[in-house]
């Protein structure tokens, strides 16, 4: 009876060992069971915050490729405006400077416009003159000479250091002929004794300023009125001419 009892005991201890160690097992597994679950969640969660993160990313490099695409526009309108305004500025300079010729020429226009007497001819060699060449003149001295005159030729060469003497104080000297047949003895008087100051033919103008004599020399002042015993008859030295210039001079201040 006794070992029937110990018997049934004992069965029933190894049942429940039995039963223990099963429950104990299936703990197990489900402990695993969530720890793979929790593993493949976290793994899960890091693939969609590197999705995530590569989406910013892409946004993030687009809007600063966008951002500098724009900042190039800025760059390339502000290259363009200032293109523009210095092309602006060379339009407002070249036209600054046709203004300033256009004033030059009118001023230059206007003197010889205010010059009484008309000085539209040709010199010796051809060359057409007009009354620009008395511009910017306080006194202008007309020598009326001819070639074939001893006298004329003779005081030319002082006549010409009165030029070169006063010209800064404003005396221009114009030599006038009316013998246009002798060219080539007016040409060689010019050469030989260095002539700087013009020699023209004489307009029909000026024929009323000349004597019945040559040389004679008037003297205009800036307007082409002939000055106060302005006119001369014969060949002078050079200090006679140099008096009577600075007298002249003096006499338009």
């Amino acid at each position: 009876m006794k070992k029937a009892i110990i018997s049934v005991l004992l069965a029933a201890s190894m049942l429940v060992s039995m039963t223990g160690c099963s429950y104990i097992k299936y703990i197990k597994k489900v402990e695993e069971a969530k720890k793979e679950q929790a593993e493949l969640e976290e793994q899960i969660k890091a693939e969609q915050q590197a999705i995530i993160d590569a989406i910013n990313d892409a946004s993030q490099s687009s809007n600063n490729d966008s951002q500098n695409s724009i900042d190039d526009s800025q760059d390339a309108d502000d290259e363009s405006q200032n293109s523009d305004d210095a092309s602006q500025n060379s339009d407002d300079e070249s036209q600054s400077s046709d203004e300033e010729s256009q004033n030059a020429s009118d001023s230059s226009q206007s003197a010889a416009t205010e010059f009484a007497v008309d000085l539209n001819t040709v010199d010796a060699y051809g060359n057409e003159v007009d009354n620009s060449i008395v511009s910017g003149a306080k006194v202008v001295m007309i020598n009326f000479w001819e070639p074939w005159c001893g006298p004329c030729v003779g005081e030319i060469p002082d006549l010409e250091l009165i030029y070169e003497k006063y010209k800064d104080d404003g005396l221009v000297i114009i030599g006038a002929y009316t013998s246009s047949d002798m060219l080539d003895d007016i040409k060689y008087i010019i050469e030989s004794d260095g002539l700087t100051y013009p020699v023209i033919e004489a307009t029909r103008d000026m024929y009323q300023y000349m004597s019945d004599y040559v040389p004679t020399t008037v003297f205009f002042d800036s307007e082409g009125n002939v000055l106060e015993d302005g006119q001369y008859i014969g060949s002078r030295s050079y200090n006679d001419w140099a008096s009577i210039v600075e007298y002249a001079l003096e006499s338009v201040e």
